[in-house]
């Protein structure tokens, strides 16, 4: 359970990306 906030912070970034674009 380390890498859990780290796939949530990317999956954010992507989601702004997206909206962004």
């Amino acid at each position: 359970m380390d890498g859990s906030w780290l796939f949530d912070l990317i999956y954010v970034f992507l989601f702004m990306g997206l909206f962004v674009k």
